[in-house]
């Protein structure tokens, strides 16, 4: 059982006494009920409009408990019914933003293109200077062109997808594990195909916060540099770099 049900299961346990009355049988019954909206985490506003029904609805006929949109649960109960939920959900959501707190990671990933020959990299790519420094060990003297840097702010073992407007598809999940470290599982699709170097990847790895890591790299057959002997070319190598923080650290 996850936090999330964990806290809902403790929400459930508040409720019995109120929710178990019977609906008062005289004919103002009506006047008594009231009708509340509760602001709760979007992401959880569905299930717990689902468990405050099967607990509310059977064992009173006069509740009525619905999600208005994500983040927004409506209930129409009696006032002692409301004040054992609004104590419960305000416990609910404290909880829920500390967790987010702790447990939210920030995914950032770079595709570029190293380009033989000298030349001036993209600024944007200076963070990565010490990486590509490396990377020209063994690539030989390079400059490095940034094809596409995407970020995203997603919750410990979330999936989480982006989709680019250069018609790339980021599919991947990021969840904590022992000494701090990160499993991150990804899938990478480019649709323009394997002329450009990485058509599709998946690939799980453990990461360091903060450490830039080269999952992929692969000739772009779309993008040649003539060298000195005549009628020769040199494709450029395809890159793609990852780096993940805490969501706190990394901003």
């Amino acid at each position: 059982m996850n936090h999330t049900l964990r806290l809902l299961a403790a929400l459930l346990l508040a409720l019995p006494l109120a929710a178990c009355q019977p609906s008062p049988p005289d004919e103002n019954a009506a006047a008594t009920m009231r009708l509340r909206a509760y602001r709760v985490p979007p992401q959880q506003s569905s299930a717990l409009s689902e468990a405050l029904s099967h607990a509310l609805m059977s064992r009173d006929s006069g509740v009525h408990v619905t999600e208005a949109f994500p983040g927004t649960v409506l209930v129409y109960a009696p006032p002692e019914t409301q004040a054992s939920i609004s104590n419960a959900i305000g416990a609910l959501t404290k909880s829920a933003a500390g967790d987010a707190a702790v447990a939210r990671l920030q995914v950032h990933f770079w595709l570029l293109d190293a380009v033989p020959g000298a030349g001036s990299s993209d600024a944007a790519l200076q963070p990565l200077t010490t990486t590509l420094n490396r990377l020209r060990g063994s690539l030989g003297p390079s400059h490095f062109v940034l094809e596409d840097a995407v970020t995203a702010t997603v919750m410990s073992d979330r999936k989480a997808s982006i989709a680019t407007s250069s018609n790339r598809q980021y599919e991947f999940s990021a969840r904590t594990a022992a000494g701090g470290a990160v499993d991150l599982r990804l899938q990478y699709n480019d649709n323009h195909g394997p002329q450009q170097g990485l058509a599709h990847l998946e690939t799980v790895v453990a990461l360091k916060p903060g450490q830039y890591v080269v999952l992929a790299q692969a000739p772009n057959a779309a993008w040649h540099v003539k060298t000195g002997t005549p009628g020769s070319a040199t494709p450029a190598m395809r890159l793609l770099v990852v780096r993940v923080d805490s969501a706190t650290v990394g901003g």
